[in-house]
């Protein structure tokens, strides 16, 4: 009887097959000027901006930075990591470390490629070693066992 993570792998990785050609690796982008209110706030503008790049659900690990960081891990070198972000209509509040006190930042993100969930799920199913709980509920097996010892 065949696996069912077979059937799964099979129907994500066609999942993965009707998906566009684009970007396939994360990328920083340009979100806005951030602003300096003290106290490690920020405020970012965000009337104007491209609507692909201020979708905020696509994008993760933002930086306040002078320049754009060069790897997507973002070092120490990349500016300064943002802690929180809070959108309020078209204006971003992101909070980084108190002690930041520097002008002229930018705020950027890194944006995954639109494949990257379909991917991780598709790894992770890779990585299941054994079948679990959930082999015993689709091959029958526990299903006649339970109702043999129910008669």
């Amino acid at each position: 009887m065949p696996d069912w993570r077979d059937e799964v792998s099979g129907g994500v990785g066609a999942w993965l097959g009707t998906m566009g050609a684009g970007e396939r690796t994360a990328t920083w982008k340009p979100i806005g000027t951030a602003q300096s209110e003290g106290q490690g706030t920020y405020v970012v503008d965000l009337r104007g901006a491209q609507s692909t790049q201020t979708r905020l659900e696509e994008l993760e690990s933002l930086r306040i930075a002078k320049e754009r960081p060069t790897d997507v891990a973002g070092s120490a070198s990349a500016g300064y990591r943002v802690l929180d972000a809070v959108l309020q209509g078209e204006i971003l509040r992101v909070r980084v470390a108190a002690h930041v006190v520097e002008h002229d930042l930018r705020l950027r993100a890194l944006k995954q490629p639109p494949t990257y969930l379909v991917e991780t799920l598709r790894d992770c199913l890779a990585q299941l070693s054994q079948p679990g709980l959930v082999h015993s509920q689709t091959d029958g097996s526990r299903l006649y066992h339970r109702l043999s010892t129910v008669h």
